[in-house]
């Protein structure tokens, strides 16, 4: 249940931090607002870097960094792009579709790809009823973006 309760959280956020980019880039230019996340971004993960590095008894192994060049590989800067056209992206789609409008299609984007990785990347096999359901997301999307 508490999985389930962050992951609604995550998505309200998504939609706080979207509508709060496209205020700001309405006052100082979209540019701006994707510096202003960027930066303080990289304050918070610097500080949160240094906390799991320095107290890693606090935190799952998972957060533990085991960082080193060697491994750096150029497919690992792909997250990041992908984070700056969400955050470049959503702000300037909200006047066109209204938040609800372009998160629908976020979400069915989201489920699209997401039941593409499950099978592709993790192996997980098809369920009929995961792809029903991204169907009726599909349709809702349709229906709740559908022309006035």
């Amino acid at each position: 249940m508490i999985y389930l309760l962050v992951s609604l959280s995550i998505g309200g956020l998504a939609v706080l931090q979207a509508g709060l980019n496209r205020q700001i880039a309405s006052q100082m230019g979209l540019s701006t607002a994707v510096l202003i996340n960027s930066v303080f971004l990289l304050l918070v993960t610097s500080l949160f870097w240094a906390i799991c590095s320095f107290y890693p008894q606090l935190f799952p192994d998972s957060f533990r960094s085991q960082f080193s060049w060697e491994q750096l590989r150029w497919w690992q800067f792909i997250p990041a792009l992908c984070g700056f056209a969400l955050i470049t992206g959503i702000p300037g789609l909200i006047p066109k579709l209204g938040a609800a409008g372009v998160f629908l299609c976020v979400v069915v984007g989201q489920l699209t790809f997401s039941f593409l990785w499950d099978l592709a990347i993790e192996q997980r096999p098809f369920e009929t009823q995961r792809l029903i359901g991204i169907l009726v997301a599909i349709l809702g999307m349709a229906i709740a973006n559908w022309p006035r």
